[in-house]
């Protein structure tokens, strides 16, 4: 791989590699979001640049649920490439790369339920994919010192064919090698100091700005033998999250969702969310208003519609276990339109990013 950082070819610097490996946020599959398998109501929006493994865990039994989630264009186009190729890109090309696939089942109360969703970006203030000057300008010291003890061993190898003394020689042949090693010893230091940049970048701007929208179709399914599986269409859903951050400590972000939930039901939820905290971890609050749209058909055939109203609040926060492994949880709590309790709901989730 060509790498970004001009005069550095040793295999053990892999600046691209670092810099491909810099996401703001690691948010939950669209799948999991759909089936309400996510612990935030609203979805931290966020590009990731690799597949990735959702499991949930939301009943008190604790049965543990799975979505995976890829980036079919990102892969095929620019995984595998050289960084300059994605930074050459066409704005539309960059944008159709962060779409992502996820698929998604659930085991609720009663029901099994399966989900595959789309996600693209449709803004971000941000692209530390093409925000590589803080890279560069990080590592120019260390560049700097590396030329200089490349022309000094440069210089010194040319003074070899004038030096007529054996013992010159030698502490000639000497300087070289302690040179080499110098060199050998920057390079060994590289990647942390890639790594100690790319997190200074992330506690700087995990809370960019930065709009998703989202689609997806959701189903559920009976086994009723090994070989037999019968599945009937449930609803579909589409959604915009965005946010924008607030200082270097908070993130406000809001969803406005459609979602169909069967034949008969329609429903409209408004969501807003305060996230406080750092790249590494945040807490966060959340309210959310959802209207259910009922359809009836009477004796007479004739179509009656009734409207449910009801809020939704939730407490929670996720922590950042690695660069790859987030773990996210919440108390969901549930009113009907008087604002009177309903039920209690806790939710977790563990993300994994498949490097």
């Amino acid at each position: 791989m060509l790498l970004l950082l001009n005069g550095v070819s040793n295999a053990q610097q892999t600046p691209g590699e670092e810099i491909k490996a810099t996401e703001f946020s690691i948010p939950v599959s669209p799948a999991f979001s759909l089936l309400g398998a996510d612990p935030a109501l609203v979805s931290m929006p966020g590009v990731i640049r690799d597949f990735k493994v959702d499991w949930s865990f939301r009943s008190y039994r604790l049965s543990p649920n799975i979505s995976i989630e890829a980036q079919p264009i990102w892969s095929i186009a620019y995984d595998r490439t050289d960084l300059s190729k994605y930074q050459k890109a066409g704005a539309l090309m960059r944008q159709l790369s962060t779409l992502s696939v996820s698929l998604g089942t659930i085991q609720l109360d009663t029901a099994r339920v399966l989900a595959f969703a789309f996600k693209i970006n449709l803004f971000r203030s941000r692209d530390p994919l093409r925000d590589s000057s803080y890279m560069r300008e990080g590592m120019s010291e260390v560049l700097a010192q590396e030329n200089a003890l490349k022309q000094q061993i440069v210089d010194l190898k040319l003074s070899l064919d004038t030096i007529t003394s054996t013992y010159q020689r030698i502490m000639t042949e000497n300087q070289i090698l302690n040179s080499e090693s110098q060199i050998i010893q920057l390079r060994s230091g590289t990647r942390n100091r890639i790594k100690e940049l790319r997190e200074l970048y992330l506690k700087s701007y995990w809370n960019t700005s930065c709009v998703d929208l989202a689609f997806g179709q959701s189903y559920s399914y009976i086994n009723e033998s090994l070989d037999s599986l019968k599945m009937a269409k449930r609803g579909y859903g589409v959604w915009l999250t965005g946010g924008i951050g607030a200082g270097q400590r908070v993130f406000l972000s809001a969803l406005v969702r459609f979602q169909k939930i069967s034949d008969n039901e329609m429903s409209q939820q408004w969501a807003f969310n305060v996230r406080y905290g750092s790249n590494r971890f945040r807490f966060f609050t959340e309210a959310m208003y959802e209207n259910t749209e009922t359809t009836i058909s009477n004796e007479s055939f004739e179509k009656q519609k009734s409207i449910n109203e009801g809020y939704i609040f939730a407490y929670g926060g996720d922590l950042k276990l690695s660069n790859s492994i987030v773990l996210g949880f919440s108390l969901r709590t549930v009113y009907n339109n008087n604002l009177k309790f309903v039920n209690l709901i806790p939710v977790a989730n563990i993300a994994c990013l498949m490097r």
